[in-house]
């Protein structure tokens, strides 16, 4: 399917993306965010976490909504920053899923529970500056475990092309490895994970912010914050 879409307005999304996350295990939404905004997390990833104008934009939870249902809690948030790797020095990341199979036993291939997010901050993301590669031939919906490096050797993958002020969304469960930056500059990026409430990832620790952080978010953005580790 092809990534070249029109810009999204600010309180909704084309049905078709919930239907590509559905159905290929991911897409790219190519125009969401004010560049402006990312620059600054970018200088200080810190500074402003959790980003209420990121984790609550209209378009991005009409989406992750569609796809999860309307009551999604974010279980994770990280910042990578995306620097450049020399020739001969990449780190080699195995190809992965972020999600167990629930039931191993049963060969069921359920709907999605989590959305993994990506967005970069300072230039585009693509297959030379670090896009995440893709397995996307069906992954997500795989009804019992395999060995998912071996099988992964002889399927094809893709690196979809992220244009600044847009994200990928990906189910959690599609196979994927982090590609390193062989660009010239540094592209950092931030990922949030989106579960359905009953859902707890298990491979990363939850959101970790201040009570005093969480008291000044909005209603809304406290309620997606609700597992954050506030102690």
């Amino acid at each position: 399917m092809s990534m070249n879409l029109a810009p999204l307005s600010p309180d909704t999304v084309d049905p078709d993306h919930p239907d590509r996350v559905r159905v290929d295990g991911y897409t790219v939404l190519p125009s969401v965010f004010d560049p402006a905004l990312l620059a600054r997390i970018g200088d200080d990833p810190e500074g402003q976490s959790p980003y209420p104008e990121i984790i609550g934009h209209p378009v991005l939870l009409s989406l992750v909504r569609a796809v999860l249902g309307g009551d999604p809690v974010i279980g994770w948030l990280g910042y990578n920053p995306g620097g450049v790797e020399a020739t001969g020095q990449e780190r080699v990341d195995p190809v992965h899923s972020d999600s167990p199979w629930l039931y191993p036993e049963a060969p069921l291939s359920l709907p999605p529970f989590g959305l993994a997010v990506t967005l970069p901050l300072r230039s585009d993301m693509n297959g030379r500056s670090g896009a995440p590669r893709l397995w996307t031939g069906g992954t997500h919906m795989a009804m019992s475990p395999v060995d998912v490096e071996r099988m992964a050797e002889r399927m094809h993958s893709v690196q979809p092309a992220v244009p600044l002020g847009g994200l990928l969304v990906r189910d959690l469960r599609t196979w994927h490895c982090y590609a390193p930056n062989r660009s010239d500059v540094p592209c950092p990026s931030l990922t949030l994970a989106y579960t359905r409430p009953w859902y707890r990832l298990t491979v990363v620790p939850p959101p970790r912010l201040t009570q005093q952080r969480l008291d000044s978010l909005t209603d809304d953005a406290r309620k997606l914050l609700r597992y954050a580790d506030s102690r």
